[in-house]
């Protein structure tokens, strides 16, 4: 009877055996191939400075008058979104700053920017920025120009110094 048992459990185990090595002769694999690119976000601005020059109170110029339109140029390998914002007129002897506002007073200036050669103007808000242009594909750019208007008054006669920011963000 011992022997039976042993030859019956014998016989299990190797059909248990012999149907998992036909199950794993019968099974394919195939390969998966993935690949993966990192964004690049970047942008430039060429030729990257503007001089309005010596203005009288209450007087505008343009980057168009001056031809000194300036570039930006999506140096990134995904589409992008560009904004644009402007700081207050900054003094160069430590003397009285210039407020950027959407109209001139005493030490408070106006700039704007325009995406179309000085066809329209669009202000710079103070503390913000706004979209220069909605999508900008790798390699492309967007010409624009600056326009200032000085203060109606101010209390300093120094050189002002402004900065504007050119910001790229991926779409």
């Amino acid at each position: 009877m011992k022997g039976k048992k042993f030859i019956a459990i014998l016989g299990i185990f190797s059909l248990a055996v012999l149907s998992f090595g036909l199950a794993a002769i019968g099974a394919t694999s195939v390969g998966v191939t993935a690949t993966v690119t990192p964004q690049n976000i970047s942008v430039t601005v060429t030729d990257g400075a503007v001089s309005y020059g010596t203005l009288d109170l209450n007087t505008s110029r343009d980057t168009v008058a001056g031809t000194d339109t300036q570039t930006a140029t999506n140096n990134g390998n995904v589409n992008e979104l560009f904004y644009i914002s402007s700081s207050d007129a900054i003094s160069s002897t430590a003397g009285t700053n210039w407020n950027l506002e959407a109209t001139t007073g005493v030490n408070q200036y106006v700039h704007q920017f325009s995406t179309n050669s000085g066809g329209s103007y669009t202000n710079f808000p103070a503390n913000n920025s706004n979209a220069l242009i909605a999508s900008v594909g790798p390699s492309l750019s967007q010409p624009f120009d600056l326009k200032t208007t000085t203060p109606t008054s101010t209390t300093g006669y120094e050189q002002r110094n402004i900065t504007v920011t050119v910001l790229a963000t991926a779409l």
